[in-house]
């Protein structure tokens, strides 16, 4: 069964502007930020990502046709029963962040967070 984000209207294939919105709302809703601190050694470096989690594969791909049509790579793989889709990389998010962005304040927040530099603030995890 598909739900509300899975439904694709035809203009959004067809308009640019229209991918750009459909993205910012489904990235709004279901797309979620993690931060992670990977160490090797002495060596921290800050790994973040932007991750879509959804039941149907059509629709993960979807997603990605649209983020690759604004020039934003992504990778696209199983869990389970789950497609994760994920952007990843500082500069990726910026350039998300910049062509599409968030309509969602905290959305919007936790992206300027996880932008900044390393520090090991209260929401990021060592792995």
């Amino acid at each position: 069964m598909q739900n509300e984000y899975e439904k694709i209207p035809k203009r959004v294939y067809e308009d640019p502007h229209e991918q750009i919105k459909f993205l910012r709302e489904v990235f709004d809703k279901k797309g979620y930020i993690r931060v992670r601190i990977r160490k090797r050694g002495k060596k921290k470096s800050k790994i973040r990502n932007l991750r879509l989690v959804n039941k149907n594969i059509k629709f993960i791909r979807n997603v990605q046709y649209f983020l690759k049509k604004q020039g934003i790579k992504s990778v696209v793989y199983r869990i389970g029963n789950h497609f994760c889709l994920d952007i990843e990389g500082k500069s990726r998010l910026e350039m998300f962040l910049k062509i599409i962005g968030f309509s969602n304040e905290k959305k919007l927040k936790e992206m300027q967070e996880a932008l900044k530099p390393l520090s090991l603030s209260r929401n990021e995890q060592t792995v």
